[in-house]
């Protein structure tokens, strides 16, 4: 609750918004597929935020398989630069708030909410997803515990028989076909009931990650999110 009002809050700050799409512009180059606003820096406060004009189309109004794919690959490059590579994330990637160009490159409003790993938490969220995908319930404790900091768990035997029963549930056949965002938020819910706590941020990246995957198969619904994304 208290996380929750806290982010609501800062939402409601828009001079906080404003350092954050400044940082985000600061973070892409010219040659990333990125489009972000323009803000207009004296004319903005806590109460008001004035930025440039920037239409875009929304994912129903792109027009083209070409148009389309490009942008479901933009997207997921994009998403996964800021988490891996920044560690700074747009973490509301919902359809209201993400358009294209004509061209499939990508359009990110409302930088209200975002989500900061650092490299240590980055790395530790990588090996926990590399266990997650190979359906290693130990590793997978490991790297759990690893998150959170903590070093024990009573019955640790039962944990890793939970893990297992949810990583076989979680995992389909294909793995091209895993929702990564939905699986990593249930396996954050089992680690609330073992009172295992983690970063707020992390659960963060699971919201961000089931709106990008629900974006993404609508523009190209044969899209290899994870291939992908394991490049990061």
């Amino acid at each position: 609750v208290e996380e929750a009002r806290r982010a609501i809050l800062q939402e409601l700050d828009f001079s906080i918004e404003k350092e954050n799409v400044l940082a985000a512009r600061r973070l892409f180059t010219a040659s990333d597929p990125v489009i972000l606003p323009e803000i207009v820096e004296g004319l903005c406060g806590r109460t008001l935020l004035v930025m440039g004009e920037l239409d875009g189309l929304k994912e129903s109004e792109l027009k083209g398989e070409e148009a389309r794919k490009a942008a479901a690959r933009n997207l997921v490059a994009a998403s996964f630069r800021q988490i891996m590579i920044f560690g700074f994330f747009h973490a509301d990637p919902h359809a209201g708030n993400v358009c294209f160009d004509p061209e499939g490159r990508v359009i990110l409003y409302d930088w209200g909410l975002v989500g900061r790993l650092s490299w240590k938490m980055r790395f530790k969220l990588a090996e926990f997803l590399e266990a997650f995908v190979w359906g290693d319930p130990v590793w997978a404790v490991d790297c759990a515990l690893a998150l959170s900091g903590d070093t024990v768990v009573e019955n640790r035997e039962g944990l890793e028989e939970e893990m297992l029963l949810l990583l076989d549930r979680s995992r389909p056949a294909a793995l091209r076909d895993l929702d990564l965002g939905r699986a990593l938020l249930q396996v954050f819910e089992m680690l609330g009931r073992w009172r295992i706590r983690l970063n707020p941020h992390y659960l963060l990246v699971a919201r961000a990650l089931m709106d990008l995957e629900g974006l993404v198969r609508r523009l190209d619904p044969e899209f290899d999110l994870m291939a992908n994304a394991r490049t990061y």
